[in-house]
């Protein structure tokens, strides 16, 4: 079992946990995290859960640049849990 009082990313860094998760994620233009959902398992419960935990510990994102008329911001990004570090 996972269950500590860690969050996501240490329990995932701490069982040598690896992979790559696509999260899929809307803002608005103050950088606010309106949604977010994992658009591609890594096939790991604790890694998918830590995706979604870097997203809200991110909020808020950096505004809109003005010449970006959208209300709203929606993007798939890959996040890489990996062990090893260039």
């Amino acid at each position: 079992s996972f269950v500590t009082s860690e969050g996501p990313p240490k329990k995932a860094k701490k069982h040598k946990l690896e992979g790559v998760v696509q999260v899929r994620f809307a803002i608005d233009r103050d950088g606010h995290l309106l949604s977010a959902v994992v658009h591609r398992s890594a096939g790991i419960e604790l890694l998918d859960a830590a995706a979604l935990d870097v997203l809200r510990r991110a909020d808020p994102m950096p505004k809109f640049p003005k010449a970006l008329e959208r209300s709203r911001l929606s993007v798939t990004l890959p996040i890489d849990f990996s062990l090893i570090t260039d």
